[in-house]
């Protein structure tokens, strides 16, 4: 069988190009959200839509422009009831503090430890982490 995780909140870090895995993730648990449980199969497998509460990333890149636009990280039109998007920025080149358009929060140099706890879930059981790029 399959190990079917139900979490609670999720968080990402994406390196570069790795934000391509993360945004197609959001897109499934937008999908997901928009489920209805009253729709045929599910009620037949005894299934219950699933909406996360919180899914962060954390998205690290040389230069401030290679940050995604805000749209990016918004769902379609009618999309209801959604689980809330909260994005952070580490600028890897640049020393002086620059802000990225969108993100809560925004960092330059190295990724540390602070920015990491700062920007995604604490663990638990309930929490998945995704580390892609």
């Amino acid at each position: 069988g399959k190990n079917i995780i139900t979490a609670r909140a999720c968080g990402a870090l994406a390196g570069g190009s790795g934000i391509t895995p993360v945004i197609s993730t959001l897109q499934d648990i937008w999908q997901e959200g928009r489920r209805d449980i009253r729709d045929r199969d599910q009620r037949i497998m005894g299934e219950k839509a699933v909406r996360m509460d919180e899914f962060a990333v954390l998205h690290v890149t040389r230069k401030a422009s290679e940050a995604l636009p805000s749209s990016w990280y918004e769902p379609g039109k009618g999309s209801g009831d959604i689980t809330p998007i909260r994005v952070s920025h580490v600028v890897t080149s640049e020393t002086s503090k620059v802000t990225v358009p969108g993100t809560g929060k925004s960092w330059t140099g190295k990724l540390t430890v602070e920015m990491v706890q700062q920007s995604l879930p604490a663990p638990a059981d309930d929490v998945v982490i995704f580390v892609c790029g």
